[in-house]
Formats: C-alpha cells, sequence, structure tokens
C-alpha cells in the first residue's frame, strides 16, 4: 500500500500543474469535492468545475501564468504560500495561497490577491 504524498508535494504539484498549464495534471491533484474560495473565482466546488475554471482563465493562450512561490509553510494538512504570479502579458499578480491537502489530495484552496502591477514591480 503505497503512502500519499505529503501536503508539501501536493502544493508543489500545484503549481507545476499551473506552470504547465496542465488540466489534466491541476484535476489529478483535487479530491472530487474539492472548494476554491477566491476574489476571481468566488466560492467554487467540485473538481471538474474548477479545472475547468483554470483551464478558461488561466491555461490558454495569452493568459497562462508563471507562478514563483517563496517558501511553503506547512502546518498539519494545510501549507501556505506566498506567489508572485507573471501572466504572460507582463502583469504580475501577488497572491497568498492557502492549500488544505487531505488524502494527498487538495480539499480546499483559499487565494487571496495582493496588488497587479504592470511590468512586475518589485516587493518593499
Amino acid at each position: 500500500m503505497s503512502e500519499n504524498p505529503s501536503p508539501e508535494a501536493v502544493a508543489r504539484g500545484y503549481f507545476d500543474a499551473v506552470q504547465a498549464a496542465s488540466r489534466a495534471q491541476l484535476r489529478a491533484l483535487l479530491a472530487d469535492d474539492a472548494e476554491l474560495v477566491s476574489i476571481n473565482a468566488g466560492f467554487m466546488k467540485g473538481a471538474e468545475a474548477i479545472a475547468d475554471y483554470y483551464e478558461e482563465n488561466f491555461f490558454g493562450a495569452g493568459a497562462r501564468l508563471r507562478p514563483k512561490t517563496g517558501p511553503l509553510i506547512v502546518h498539519g494538512d494545510v501549507v501556505a504560500v506566498e506567489v508572485q504570479a507573471r501572466s504572460e502579458s507582463g502583469k504580475v499578480s501577488w497572491l497568498s495561497d492557502f492549500f488544505t491537502v487531505r488524502g494527498g489530495l487538495i480539499q480546499q484552496l483559499n487565494v487571496y490577491y495582493g496588488p497587479v502591477l504592470e511590468g512586475g514591480g518589485t516587493q518593499a
């Protein structure tokens, strides 16, 4: 019997999926009843709905994101990380992502947005 991946490994896998713009990779990390909470998506429930949202909004030409993560902070089944997400158009968003991982799958992802900067900008 194989052991489930750690919450940190699952969170890293999420960023790999976003970097690759892979709906299949992302979907494989989501529990069937996963929840997404963010200012852009609002509240979304279900792995298929979340994967569809990412495919429509972040995985298409011109919309792909290049996430750069800070240190992942793990506390039990929760992973917190600050993210700098650069779009192909040159906009940079500062985010904080909070993952709840159970059984090797993302059960909940809360995304908190900071400023969106043209051309990148730097963090103070």
